[in-house]
């Protein structure tokens, strides 16, 4: 297993309606100390490694993305954005769990992009094939359930009607274009078994991830949460 760790700069802040915040998160945040984990959504094998920065108080999961080769989901990425105000701290932060034996490709992705700062992932569900053997079943699809911080480091629920609602007008912001990841759901074919919702606690926001490996690649994974604290 191979750990790969990248550093991203993060572009200018991006104009996004959340429900019942600001448009711009500016608050003073940090994550408390407790860790809890979700339930595994998947299949929990025991083959695990978990992405995450367990030295930073400072970064929430923003995206996580996934890719096959020969039809196997072999590279994760986990990439963590800095909490808003948290200026000194870096502004993205990669993750890799890489198995393939050499170029992945056919992508998921779920989450927010570079540009928005203030929002992250607090739930996840996944979906797998449906083969007779479990240990055979892989990854095929990701939802996740983001939330954006408020001035108060209170969550809110982001609203993605809204947003679509702006792209589709194109009353969104000029920096954001058709091509920007911002989605809930990614799916590819065979992705037959759709399994729980995982979330974390109110109030708290997924700081690190695991996953899960069967015979033929990532199987399922589960969210490692903690709780949005003022700084």
């Amino acid at each position: 297993m191979a750990i790969k760790t990248t550093g991203i700069l993060a572009a200018a802040g991006l104009f996004i309606l959340a429900a019942g915040s600001s448009a711009y998160a500016q608050a003073n945040c940090r994550l408390g100390e407790e860790t809890r984990w979700t339930e595994w959504t998947g299949h929990n094998n025991d083959f695990q490694d978990t992405l995450s920065l367990p030295n930073s108080d400072w970064h929430g999961l923003k995206r996580i993305a996934n890719y096959e080769r020969s039809n196997e989901p072999c590279r994760t990425e986990a990439v963590f954005g800095r909490m808003p105000g948290a200026t000194r701290a870096a502004s993205e932060v990669e993750r890799a769990s890489d198995t393939c034996n050499g170029n992945p490709r056919d992508e998921i992705l779920v989450g927010f992009d570079d540009r928005m700062e203030g929002g992250f992932i607090s739930g996840v569900r996944a979906w797998t094939s449906n083969q007779n053997n479990v240990e055979r079943r892989r990854l095929k699809g990701l939802r996740v359930r983001v939330q954006v911080i408020n001035d108060d480091c209170s969550l809110s629920g982001f609203n993605w009607e809204a947003y679509r609602e702006q792209v589709d007008t194109g009353s969104h912001d000029a920096t954001l274009t058709a091509l920007t990841p911002l989605t809930e759901q990614d799916t590819r074919t065979n992705a037959n078994r759709e399994h729980r919702f995982v979330v974390c606690p109110d109030g708290w926001i997924a700081s690190g991830l695991q996953l899960a490996h069967g015979a033929r690649g990532v199987s399922g994974l589960r969210l490692q949460c903690r709780e949005v604290i003022p700084r």
